[in-house]
């Protein structure tokens, strides 16, 4: 990327690929690519992520990864300050919700998901 800047004299921003908020989701999302894909962990041949690397990263973060090239993310910066992003909170109700006292965490989260499919309209969600 830095060659081709020079070559085409066009101004390199630095990116993050980011599919999670925080470092440590990288195992929650693992999980979620299962339940997606219909999957199980510990199935070899899966779609799996080859880094723990894909959550939202600090400025600090950044400025480890290019130390040397602060311009790039200077130049990022002051796009994202052009940017006016509003994230909604998730509707997907916390853990201490879904689970009821004195029932086991398995069957509360199977209830839960059947409603959950049941009310968007897509799938079979009697079993």
């Amino acid at each position: 990327m830095f060659k081709l800047e020079r070559e085409l004299d066009i101004p390199l921003v630095a990116t993050n690929d980011s599919h999670y908020l925080c470092e440590d989701d990288h195992k929650s999302h693992d999980v979620m690519l299962c339940v997606q894909t219909g999957s199980k962990v510990q199935d070899a041949q899966r779609m799996r992520f080859d880094a723990d690397q894909f959550f939202v990263k600090s400025a600090e973060q950044m400025e480890r990864l290019f130390p040397d090239r602060l311009d790039i993310l200077q130049r990022t910066q002051a796009i994202a300050e052009r940017c006016n992003l509003k994230l909604n909170k998730s509707t997907i109700p916390s853990r201490s919700l879904l689970f009821r006292k004195g029932t086991r965490s398995t069957a509360s989260l199977k209830r839960y998901a059947a409603k959950a499919i049941a009310a968007s309209g897509n799938g079979d969600s009697s079993s």
